[in-house]
């Protein structure tokens, strides 16, 4: 591949097609109706829902076993941060029983 042989990859020119495609990827979300209800998909690259995610979080789920159930941010890992958002607003939501002294 010589000089102006049009082999050349234009670097500048396919960085910003990728950061196009991250920015429609990480920002436009697909919608599925699963059981009558509308979910949001967080993970394109095996089609996992918000739903599924918030079940298994329900269920017990951490982001580990979210990554081990799922398979949570095994390709792209574009959903992991997602994910991880999702554990902590559960967590930070979790009620307390109180004890009488």
């Amino acid at each position: 591949m010589g000089i102006g042989s049009g082999n050349e990859l234009n670097y500048p020119l396919l960085q910003l097609m990728l950061l196009i495609i991250h920015l429609i990827y990480t920002t436009i979300r697909p919608i599925a109706k699963i059981n009558g209800f509308i979910s949001m998909y967080v993970c394109l690259c095996k089609g996992i829902t918000d739903s599924q995610v918030q079940q298994a979080i329900d269920n017990g789920a951490d982001y580990k076993a979210l990554r081990e159930q799922l398979g949570i941010a095994s390709d792209c890992g574009q959903c992991g941060n997602i994910c991880k958002e999702m554990v902590k607003a559960s967590q930070e939501c979790a009620f307390y029983e109180a004890q009488v002294a």
